[in-house]
């Protein structure tokens, strides 16, 4: 078990407790019309498993796109579809067959022929006046509620940001430190010490511990990617995001304000960034093997996206390397002498490295024997001029007019894509300011021109901005193919095209909440946000499938009775397992949703959306849903199929 498997659950929570409580509702309802235990049980999976069955499997068929989602995101969501088709099709054998049993077994006399409590019969009077109100200006309300859908929409595009994996749990974060080249490892360590004062001036609530390193800038102690003694780096872990008010990004902006940069140093700020391993929110890759090309492209970008608003401590991954010696050949004069550059590599390699002539091997050990220059003669430079190298023509000769030899630096690592050098430059992002998509846009529009000119030039985009198209490439193709599927299972159910419309319409709505609630709190959308808002979408068509079903059974039993009246009474007897739904699902998410008890920056956004989606959900299931079923009937009364039953108000 870990935090995803864990997002699984909570996102199922909710429909397992909504599975329960239809089929638990319904038994209680027999039981309070005076049929005996067995028989209420008996009659309340009868009347239910049908559209309960259909409502799981639909709530399948949402969340299986997940299965289609690429990039590192994909390699280990794929355990919330998992845990939640699981608990799913366990729920649907313990709602069967269970709890019935349990429902029905005991010696005990349940109480029930009394009928409802006063204060719940109170409660579905006061919903079925409401109901049967705002039934009469049904069109009015569903004029209203599209009006609140367009506003959504609109908030989001023009207020809201969407952010695969905020970073507002971020716990652990770096200071690196590049001093002038050639500044000795004291005069780094010293500056380090600078810097570790005004780690020490955070409050303790804030500063679980800090270290140290001088002479590398790996965030990581395990592994080194290259020394020098101008480099260092400072580790601060912070403490839990519950015991502290203030995040990870305000406590670097102070430090950031605070902080005085020496002239030709560099100091940058990198977080520990809370989900997988993504990259950086801004990533550009320049490809080429054309070195100065390559050099030049890099830092005119690095140079640009460093005076964007919202851009923050940009840096390239060419670090230099060490000092080393330049081999440069002459290739005319190879060709002359009938060489080739392997025969110059192979000889350089074993004056250098040595050659593996043989080897022993007894019980514990192997011994190998390696041919090599002996050090006193290697560690001379005029030694390069005295290699012998035998030709193709047999002769042997001294590389004295074959190569030049020029000192220079050299990179720190030697990066590939596809097979060609590569440059990357990176940035963080001020999520206030700017996007991915928006930086982008700005350096092709600053670029593209001058790149146009550059054919063996490949300039791309990593990161954030690349993992986001993979996540939701294959994703939206998915996506349509479940909402097909979604609305044939479901027009099987109801036998109609029409009424399955219906169901898929509330689907839109129920994401209303979802927007307003994030807005609200300040919080940008996400990917678990997502996530938790696939799940709300299956509680809700659950509810729908249940209010739609109950709502076309009374009517068909009700043949010449009132239109509205019988759809009212119908949707009365939902109020109970609907409210009852909403609110064990919405106490049991909003601590979680508010960190009580302790943060998780995953989990949060998820069940934020489900609860408050839950929230304003129960309005589109009891009140949208009944009325988008009238203007259907309405629609079916204007072209001749209409129903017998008595339009208008009741005269009751």
């Amino acid at each position: 078990i870990n935090a995803i498997s864990l997002a699984g659950f909570v996102l199922v929570l909710g429909l397992l407790v909504d599975d329960a409580i239809v089929v638990a509702e319904k038994i209680t309802h027999y039981r309070e019309k005076g049929y005996s235990a067995k028989e209420a049980a008996l009659k309340g999976v009868t009347a239910m498993w049908r559209p309960v069955a259909v409502a799981s499997i639909t709530t399948i068929l949402a969340f299986s796109p997940m299965f289609s989602i690429g990039g590192m995101p994909g390699k280990f969501a794929w355990a919330i579809p998992a845990v939640v088709i699981v608990a799913l099709l366990v729920s649907l054998f313990e709602s069967f067959f269970m709890l019935p049993h349990h429902l029905s077994s005991g010696k005990r006399k349940l109480a029930l022929s009394k009928g409802k409590a006063d204060w719940i019969i109170k409660v579905e009077r006061s919903y079925a006046f409401l109901l049967e109100e705002l039934l009469h200006h049904r069109y009015m309300v569903l004029s209203i509620m599209l009006l609140i859908l367009l506003s959504s929409v609109f908030l989001v595009k023009s207020s809201m940001k969407f952010q695969i994996f905020p970073q507002d749990g971020v716990e652990t974060f770096y200071i690196k430190l590049e001093m002038p080249r050639g500044a000795s490892l004291a005069a780094t360590e010293s500056r380090m010490k600078e810097l570790e004062k005004y780690i020490q001036r955070l409050p303790e609530n804030e500063l679980e511990s800090y270290a140290t390193r001088v002479g590398t800038l790996s965030t990581d102690p395990a592994k080194n990617r290259g020394e020098h003694s101008n480099w260092g780096i400072l580790s601060i872990f912070l403490t839990g995001e519950a015991l502290r008010i203030r995040t990870a990004d305000d406590i670097i902006s102070q430090l950031r304000n605070e902080i005085q940069v020496n002239r030709n140093e560099i100091l940058l700020f990198d977080k520990k960034r809370v989900g997988p391993e993504i990259g950086k929110p801004a990533e550009i890759r320049v490809s080429t093997n054309n070195d100065k090309l390559r050099k030049s492209t890099a830092q005119d970008i690095l140079n640009f996206i460093k005076d964007l608003p919202g851009v923050l401590d940009a840096e390239t991954d060419n670090k230099p390397g060490k000092d080393q010696l330049i081999v440069r050949l002459n290739y005319k004069k190879l060709a002359e002498v009938g060489l080739k550059v392997k025969d110059i590599s192979d000889a350089l390699r074993v004056t250098y490295d040595g050659m593996l002539v043989s080897s022993t091997t007894s019980v514990d050990e192997t011994i190998e024997y390696r041919v090599i220059v002996d050090p006193k003669y290697r560690n001379k430079q005029d030694m390069l001029f005295k290699i012998p190298v035998k030709n193709n023509r047999g002769q042997v000769m001294n590389l004295n007019d074959l190569l030049t030899l020029t000192h220079g630096q050299g990179p720190l690592e030697y990066r590939h894509v596809n097979g060609i050098r590569t440059e990357t430059i990176s940035a963080d992002l001020d999520p206030e300011i700017t996007s991915p998509s928006i930086i982008q846009k700005k350096i092709r529009q600053h670029f593209n021109k001058i790149w146009q000119n550059q054919p063996q030039l490949q300039v791309t985009f990593a990161g954030e901005a690349r993992e986001q198209k993979k996540i939701f490439g294959s994703f939206l193709t998915a996506g349509i193919i479940a909402l097909v599927s979604i609305y044939l299972v479901v027009s099987l159910l109801l036998n109609s095209f029409g009424q399955s419309f219906i169901v898929m319409s509330v689907i839109p709505f129920a994401i209303i909440g979802v927007i307003w609630s994030f807005y609200a709190h300040g919080m940008p959308l996400s990917f678990f946000s997502t996530m938790g808002t696939l799940g709300l979408i299956g509680v809700v068509v659950n509810d729908t499938i249940i209010m739609v079903t109950e709502v076309n059974r009374e009517i068909a039993d009700n043949p010449h009775s009132n239109l509205i009246a019988t759809a009212v009474n119908a949707a009365k007897d939902r109020l109970r397992p609907v409210l009852l739904t909403t609110f064990t699902t919405v106490a049991g998410l909003l601590p979680t949703a508010y960190g009580i008890g302790g943060k998780d920056g995953l989990i949060m956004p998820l069940t934020m959306a489900m609860a408050y989606g839950l929230l304003f959900a129960t309005l589109i299931t009891l009140i949208l849903t009944p009325a988008l079923l009238i203007i259907g009937h309405d629609i079916a009364y204007l072209s001749g199929r209409g129903s017998e039953h008595e339009r208008g108000r009741s005269s009751v």
